[in-house]
């Protein structure tokens, strides 16, 4: 731990200073609805073929985003060991193929509508019987004392699958013997949400394809199904897993544990994808840098038909191009920042934040020196609490870090956008955990302060209707341009944000 970093900062910390800055208001008015119109609608375009992880739509996707850097002057990032003198930071994903998978439990017989699925790159061999323990909700810690080594855990997960992975690794890793994790959505609605193909039962037996949506095992299970195996309403499971999450595990000790066998035999494809990386280099000396990220990657063509991705994530992509360029101009009429700036585009966010966790094992730049995280995943589209309001954008995490950094954001946005920072999906509490289920993620566990900047969900989620003509391109502009401010202020602030006491500093991995 650096303590003798963190505490002087907490201790003398004072309001920002340099507001309003002249440049800043100079370059970000470089950042318009205009660009954003041509960017959003290159990458959801049929060309790019929902730009699913390893498809040539997304080849072709990565290749757009590179070209965008080096035409405008943003350069390959140094100490690039994966590819050198390339803007690609290449890597290995790996998908299940013509498997089976079958669960077994006691003697009831399921219904149509009862619906699992498994996603997982490893076989699991038929077993003994096992005993299913319900965990509450799937956040990012299992619930001190309960016993899960040699059971099945099952958990309510939300409808945010790029977290899933991460809770069934965490369960694994504490001795569970697989995970079955319950979306909140009816099943029929979340299809094409998920990674991994849903199978329909037949008696007994349960029989698809399967899918991987990261490297660790996990099952997805309706909530009818759920139900029939517990004998317990889903609402009263909720209201148990509410309980939980309050500090209460009697209730989930006294829960009955069924007994199931699971057998689950993939095959497995190797795909070859890679994140996007460009570097502005600053006038300091120290490395210092602010990290700008968004996924570029999507679900792809299922069934025939595209799914654009228009929203997510080509929103966040299109913000992170026209940041990058805006300090490509400053930089160029002698205006480059203090800290360096690493743009970053992920792929394998929809397989479970894969890219950006590759990243954070293997960055270019040391964690140690990366001071801040600022991620950008659907900002284009207003949703339906915010209809008829002011213009917004959420804000999660930006205080869970470092009170600094949501400090000088809140100064950024008073100071030149003003937008309504709306905090909802950044309680602890809330049931979405959006905090842990977007790249920024990856950065937040090693102890760098973030901040994810979100619109909020709408029924085009994940859907065909996800579509270039539905994004507020006036609403896009003045988001990015918070973000731009922000990262000015971040990259010439006398100081990095200070971390909140009692958190450690960052983590190198160099």
């Amino acid at each position: 731990m650096h303590l003798a970093f963190i505490l002087p900062f907490v201790l003398t910390w004072s309001p920002p200073t340099g507001f309003p800055d002249t440049a800043a208001k100079t370059y970000a008015a470089s950042i318009t609805e205009e660009d954003h119109r041509s960017y959003v609608y290159t990458l959801a375009s049929e060309e790019m073929n929902g730009r699913e992880s390893g498809t040539i739509g997304q080849k072709r996707a990565a290749e757009y985003i590179a070209s965008f850097f080096e035409n405008n002057g943003i350069a390959v990032p140094p100490r690039h060991q994966s590819s050198p003198g390339s803007y690609y930071q290449t890597f290995t994903l790996y998908e299940g193929r013509a498997a089976q998978i079958r669960v077994q439990y006691s003697d009831v017989s399921l219904r149509k509508e009862e619906i699992i699925a498994y996603c997982g790159q490893g076989d699991l061999p038929e077993s003994e019987v096992h005993e299913l323990q319900f965990a509450g909700y799937a956040t990012s810690a299992l619930p001190n004392g309960l016993e899960i080594k040699g059971r099945t855990v099952v958990a309510l997960a939300g409808n945010r699958a790029s977290a899933w992975p991460i809770y069934a690794r965490l369960a694994r890793q504490s001795g569970a013997y697989a995970v079955i994790l319950v979306p909140d959505s009816d099943p029929l609605e979340i299809q094409n949400e998920l990674s991994c193909p849903i199978a329909e039962p037949v008696d007994q037996t349960i029989s698809a394809p399967v899918s991987h949506s990261g490297a660790h095992e996990y099952f997805l299970m309706s909530p009818q199904l759920m139900q029939e195996i517990f004998r317990l309403d889903i609402s009263e499971l909720r209201r148990i897993a509410a309980k939980t999450e309050n500090g209460s595990k009697r209730l989930l000790r006294l829960l009955p544990r069924p007994e199931v066998r699971i057998l689950a035999t993939p095959g497995e494809e190797e795909i070859n994808t890679e994140n996007v990386i460009g570097f502005l280099a600053g006038t300091g000396t120290n490395d210092e840098t602010v990290v700008i990220s968004a996924h570029y990657d999507h679900v792809g063509i299922i069934d025939d038909q595209l799914y654009p991705g228009a929203d997510d994530n080509a929103s966040g992509i299109s913000a992170l191009l026209e940041i990058a360029q805006a300090f490509a101009l400053a930089a160029q009429a002698g205006h480059q920042p203090i800290r360096n700036l690493l743009f970053l585009a992920f792929s394998g966010e929809e397989k479970g934040l894969l890219g950006s966790e590759y990243y954070t094992r293997n960055p270019v730049v040391p964690l140690d020196k990366t001071i801040a995280a600022l991620n950008m995943d659907m900002i284009g589209r207003i949703d339906e609490h915010h209809a008829d309001g002011a213009p917004y954008v959420y804000v999660i995490g930006s205080d869970r870090l470092s009170q600094q950094l949501h400090e000088l954001h809140e100064k950024v946005n008073s100071t030149y956008t003003r937008l309504e920072l709306d905090y909802t999906y950044n309680s602890d509490s809330d049931p979405n955990r959006l905090y842990y289920r977007s790249d920024q993620y990856h950065f937040a566990k090693h102890g760098i302060p973030i901040i994810f900047y979100f619109s909020g969900l709408h029924p085009d989620y994940h859907r065909p209707g996800d579509s270039p003509d539905k994004i507020e391109y006036a609403l896009l502009k003045d988001r990015t341009r918070l973000v731009f401010y922000t990262v000015w202020h971040l990259a010439n602030a006398d100081r990095r944000p200070g971390l909140n006491s009692a958190l450690p500093a960052p983590a190198s991995t160099r």
